[in-house]
């Protein structure tokens, strides 16, 4: 009987023993409970968030879901604090990046381009005729991206021409400064003229990519991609893509967007996608691939992951309401937004 005990006694410790923080995140076991690997960051608090961002030294921004009157804060250790960065009151859709030898930017859709050579104390708004908010050629639709060589490379939009059933058609520009904002001037090589520009990132290999709309008054578009820093763009294929709400890369090269519950993935430059949604489930708010090419999802259903380029995903969290967005940073820990009220962060760095 004794020997039975202490058997049991045994297989206890050893069981215990193999239940590390380690082994839980590692063999996807993970607990239902936000509270056994994650934590609440220290604000900011009595607001909602539209999304968080980080450059490269893991300065996180939060801007504020808002009709037009948000503002963005600033966290510079990890999320245990934060400031109001009081550059101006009415951001809205935001997009920040970094540039070259130290510099900041963020893009505000509505009010326009600043950037901070001292990390984030004082903020400059970058003024030029052709880029000016209210303009033809306003920041409607805008997006950002530097290129490696730290050129910025700015894609514009703004409503068209009205036809005769009250549709606009969309309208856009890629411009790039050399100068870090204070010049601007037109892309013309590969990129259709007076097309609404979509989304542009720098890809982990280097890439610039972007999508571009195809019609007049929808928002249908292909992607082109840049391996000159922006010089010239390429269409590498002819696959149309409906109302692309957001997308990433990672180190070996593969594209990924999403759309609604669909994510797709290009293996080969951008020529064909395919779609990846085995063990994905839910209406898709955001994706984050981190340092070492896992990939983080947020959903309506939860946050998921995957760590074969997408090809199958496993839960992180489900069921616990709507993970508006995710992201990973330089220094290992991911973060994510519940329900566009809480930001959360894992508790300890490199934890998936």
């Amino acid at each position: 009987m004794k020997s039975v005990v202490l058997a049991c006694f045994i297989l206890i410790i050893l069981l215990l023993a193999g239940c590390t923080e380690e082994n839980i995140t590692n063999n996807y076991f993970y607990n239902t409970s936000l509270d056994s690997l994650w934590q609440k960051t220290n604000g900011p608090y009595m607001t909602q968030f539209w999304d968080i961002y980080a450059t490269n030294n893991n300065y996180l921004f939060a801007n504020e879901l808002s009709s037009g009157n948000g503002k963005i804060f600033l966290s510079t250790d990890d999320g245990n604090n934060w400031s109001d960065l009081a550059i101006n009151p009415d951001f809205m859709f935001v997009v920040v990046k970094d540039g070259r030898n130290g510099l900041i930017y963020i893009l505000d859709n509505q009010k326009g381009l600043y950037k901070t050579s001292d990390n984030c104390k004082t903020w400059v708004k970058v003024s030029n005729s052709l880029i000016e908010p209210g303009a033809k050629k306003s920041f409607n639709y805008g997006s950002l991206a530097v290129a490696r060589n730290g050129d910025i490379i700015l894609g514009l939009g703004w409503q068209g021409n009205e036809d005769s059933t009250g549709y606009h058609d969309f309208v856009g520009e890629f411009y790039r400064s050399t100068d870090d904002g204070a010049n601007w001037s037109l892309v013309k090589n590969g990129v259709d003229s007076l097309k609404k520009v979509f989304y542009i990132r720098q890809g982990k290999n280097g890439n610039l990519y972007a999508f571009q709309n195809i019609y007049k008054y929808t928002e249908d578009s292909y992607l082109l991609y840049s391996s000159d820093n922006g010089y010239n763009w390429i269409k590498p294929g002819n696959e149309e893509h409906s109302s692309t709400e957001g997308f990433f890369t990672n180190s070996t090269g593969s594209i990924f967007y999403f759309q609604s519950q669909t994510l797709k993935r290009s293996t080969d430059n951008g020529a064909a996608f395919t779609s990846l949604n085995n063990g994905l489930y839910g209406f898709i708010y955001s994706i984050s691939i981190s340092g070492n090419d896992r990939i983080f999802c947020g959903t309506n259903n939860g946050l998921y992951k995957s760590t074969d380029n997408g090809d199958s995903w496993l839960p992180v969290l489900e069921n616990i309401g709507n993970i508006t967005s995710v992201l990973c940073t330089n220094n290992g820990y991911v973060y994510f937004i519940k329900d566009n009220l809480v930001i959360y962060r894992s508790k300890k760095p490199n934890m998936f």
